[in-house]
């Protein structure tokens, strides 16, 4: 797994935020607080919800393809 930074002033990680999101219920701007993403320059807030979007649309693909089975 490639480990990325969402946010560089505040050092925060890819899996930090997929942590996060999947302890927060998704709620991506509270995730955003809580782990301080945008509060430095600012410059990585629209990136990092694009992130956290995808990995909600992501997670939501994995636990809706558990509920079908092969016949």
């Amino acid at each position: 797994m490639i480990v990325m930074y969402v946010c560089i002033c505040n050092s925060v990680t890819s899996s930090e935020v997929k942590r996060a999101i999947a302890q927060a219920d998704a709620d991506l701007e509270n995730v955003l607080e809580t782990l301080g993403v945008g509060t430095g320059c600012g410059s990585c807030k629209t990136m990092a919800r694009e992130f956290m979007r995808s990995v909600l649309t992501d997670n939501k693909t994995k636990n809706e393809s558990a509920l079908y089975h092969a016949a």
